[in-house]
């Protein structure tokens, strides 16, 4: 049975290991008051749904898949912290280098391809269409059909955006700034090198989407406008802070590229693992090739195999006096000579 315990700093923990920050709630409140001031009571429940249950099992979801990766790779779990972006508890193995850490990083997006077929196929049922589907706008809700099909649409979109978040703005602390550090370093790049082009990339996005937060006041989505300039102040503050720990050399303080997951060591250490191997294996068969050779020193030579072209058997010959003698190479030419005369 999950235990719901007070944290003492606003925050909410479900058991021993999994708390709600205080973020979570102060994001809830802010769109259910904008949701009460903008919508009809039946859309009100819709933003109350998604945003609340279904969005807190969305991440759990998606951190399981962290964590279930960990656990298999032998990595700890310490405890889990929700934020309305995700958790904020970052976790992985330490020994594996950031191959590990890439496989961990990935493991959380790829939990929202399920989930979206799982939707699309309760969308599907509902009476929707993939020509429905790409309309985003909601009309109204008269009766729970309609309730049930954009419900089941938004949650759809709602882990389609997840997905590409964390997968295609390579920024911290999104999953996609872990999945590209892994993916450079793996490939030879110094970590304090990517850690600057992490940092940068993190504020220029951030200010892109602050651009895209202003376009959207001026054209009078003020609800939009304030979830998006959020995120961009978010996204722009975390790369600046990692900015100003690479400016002055300590880049390795950072929770990202602090881990041991990322140390020099590690990765020469991961990356050369093949290479061990492949040297073990070749010095293990020059080992028994050298042991072959000195067998075949050991042994003796085969006189048969030994002699030159120019060396023959000589026949023994009885002389007048009745003993042996081998005679020699001229002895045996001057009587072949004589034999051919």
């Amino acid at each position: 049975m999950m235990e719901v315990l007070d944290t003492g700093n606003g925050g909410i923990k479900l058991n021993s290991w999994i708390e709600i920050h205080w973020s979570f709630s102060l994001f809830f409140v802010c769109e259910m008051i904008m949701a009460f001031f903008t919508y009809d009571l039946m859309k009100i429940l819709l933003v109350f749904i998604l945003i609340g249950p279904i969005w807190l099992v969305t991440i759990l979801m998606h951190e399981l898949g962290h964590i279930l990766t960990t656990q298999l790779l032998g990595g700890e779990v310490p405890n889990l912290v929700i934020c309305p972006l995700g958790g904020l508890s970052l976790f992985g193995p330490t020994d594996q280098g950031p191959r590990g850490d890439l496989k961990v990083a990935i493991s959380g997006p790829m939990t929202h391809i399920p989930m979206i077929g799982i939707w699309y196929a309760i969308y599907y049922l509902a009476g929707g269409s993939l020509s429905e589907l790409l309309d985003t706008t909601i009309t109204d809700i008269d009766n729970f059909s309609d309730f049930n099909f954009f419900l089941t649409k938004e949650c759809v979109w709602m882990n389609i955006i997840i997905l590409l978040f964390n997968t295609l703005i390579p920024v911290y602390p999104l999953d996609g700034g872990r999945v590209a550090a892994a993916l450079l370093i793996m490939n030879g790049m110094n970590p304090a090198k990517v850690a600057s082009i992490i940092s940068i990339t993190g504020m220029t996005i951030g200010l892109l989407f602050a651009v895209w937060a202003l376009f959207d006041l001026l054209v009078g989505y003020v609800f939009s406008a304030i979830v998006t300039i959020i995120f961009a102040s978010f996204l722009f503050y975390s790369g600046k802070d990692l900015n100003d720990l690479t400016n002055a050399g300590r880049f390795k303080e950072h929770p990202l590229f602090g881990r041991d997951c990322f140390n020099v060591n590690e990765i020469s250490q991961s990356n050369g693992l093949n290479n061990n191997r492949i040297e073990e294996s070749a010095a293990s068969s020059n080992s028994n090739r050298d042991g072959e050779a000195q067998e075949s020193e050991n042994e003796e030579p085969d006189e048969s195999s030994n002699m030159s072209e120019t060396e023959f058997p000589q026949p023994s010959v009885v002389n007048d006096s009745g003993n042996d003698f081998k005679p020699s190479k001229d002895d045996l030419d001057t009587r072949v000579e004589g034999e051919i005369v």
